[in-house]
């Protein structure tokens, strides 16, 4: 099913930089936005936000960032790239770890045993 929304300008950036923040797609940020307010039970949705990652892609420039920082060859331009990284999965990261809180007090469990009983280890941003 199609659905056209017609946004301000003004709410439409604050989306877009949101998804930018979650290493979304602006649609993909929508989906799962309105999923979890209006579709499947609430179990569902914390489990797909505490397991959501981001992309091989996304670490791997991370990483090569983070190599040049400590070769000291980091231009300015590839240190603010480096920033909104760190920010991006750090954003990720606390949105995984309250989903991971409320699953664990659903489920009537440590958060760290749901960690292990879903296989998932906290995101490092260390290279």
């Amino acid at each position: 099913m199609s659905l056209v929304l017609h946004l301000s300008p003004e709410l439409e950036e604050r989306l877009r930089l949101e998804a930018e923040q979650r290493g979304l797609k602006l649609e993909e940020l929508l989906e799962q936005d309105l999923e979890a307010r209006w579709g499947g039970s609430s179990e569902d949705t914390l489990l797909l936000t505490a397991t959501q990652g981001l992309p091989e892609s996304f670490w791997q420039r991370y990483r090569q960032l983070v190599a040049k920082r400590e070769a000291e060859a980091l231009s300015a331009l590839e240190r603010e790239e480096l920033i909104r990284l760190s920010d991006q999965a750090e954003a990720l990261s606390l949105e995984r770890t309250k989903a991971l809180l409320q699953l664990s007090k659903l489920r009537g469990v440590e958060i760290t045993v749901l960690q292990e009983q879903l296989g998932l280890l906290p995101m490092r941003l260390s290279a």
